[in-house]
């Protein structure tokens, strides 16, 4: 009897750790420093929120909402996979961005599962309808006053594997967009996978968001992510900051799951970068 009890406690308490790994939410803090950054922008916090993949958080993401309004950002900004081409739902996704377009400026780009799932040409016009800015192979001015900087936004590559026509159509997704851009200005690239690293900064991007990696969903205490698509086993690049000549990577671990609905040692992040 008490080795069943202790069998059954071990049991509950696996269920329980898995259940917090899924439903609890964190908060990453970075800070970004550049002589690059104009005085208007010192200060400026970037939210960024990637892989949503249907996953709620609270009715109607009540939970998540409310972490993203407590953080009082500049903007949000919003690297992928919003939903799961394995299971495509997207009312979830789109009730939770016309939520953040009515207090905020989203911006917003495609992931792996949009271009997967063959439904974006549907899934388009309805964000478009909740007020959100998706950027499509191009480069916007973000103003403070006179100052700016410039935001770029590229489409996933969408081959589903590392190959040199996903290689070829990143480096031409990101040649057009920066087409005419300023190369004194200080440019933030949203651009979902983090594996093509050294391609942004081979361009001069200042600060690359990315996400794709889900920080591994499973990571190893003091190893980290065992897995992550398009890269070698244990690679570095799953989740964090990075920094590459004179560029900076962040790549966020993600909210929600793909394949298996499982994160351990990975709890669901939301990322915020401030300016300075």
């Amino acid at each position: 009897m008490v080795n069943f009890i202790i069998k059954a406690s071990s049991i509950l308490s696996i269920f329980a750790y898995l259940y917090i790994e899924l439903n609890f939410l964190k908060i990453t803090r970075y800070k970004v420093l550049s002589e690059k950054i104009p005085n208007a922008f010192k200060g400026y916090k970037i939210l960024q929120i990637s892989d949503l993949h249907n996953k709620t958080f609270g009715k109607e993401n009540k939970r998540l909402f409310k972490i993203i309004c407590s953080e009082n950002p500049s903007i949000i900004v919003i690297t992928g996979d919003i939903i799961n081409r394995r299971i495509y739902d997207d009312k979830e996704a789109l009730n939770l961005v016309k939520k953040l377009t009515s207090k905020y400026d989203v911006y917003y780009v495609t992931g792996n599962h949009e271009v997967w799932s063959n439904k974006y040409e549907e899934l388009r016009p309805k964000l478009l309808d909740t007020g959100v800015k998706i950027l499509n192979n191009e480069t916007i001015k973000l103003f403070k006053g006179d100052e700016y900087i410039s935001l770029i936004g590229i489409d996933d590559p969408g081959k589903g594997f590392y190959s040199k026509t996903e290689k070829a159509l990143t480096l031409k997704y990101l040649d057009f967009a920066l087409n005419n851009v300023s190369p004194d200005c200080f440019k933030v690239l949203l651009a979902h996978r983090p594996e093509y690293f050294s391609i942004y900064a081979n361009n001069e991007i200042d600060l690359i968001l990315s996400g794709h990696a889900h920080g591994g969903q499973v990571r190893i205490p003091f190893l980290g992510a065992i897995y992550i698509p398009n890269q070698p086993f244990f690679s570095k690049l799953s989740k964090g900051k990075f920094i590459r000549k004179n560029s900076t990577m962040i790549i966020s671990g993600g909210l929600g799951t793909s394949k298996l609905p499982i994160r351990a040692f990975n709890l669901p992040e939301v990322v915020t970068i401030t300016l300075n």
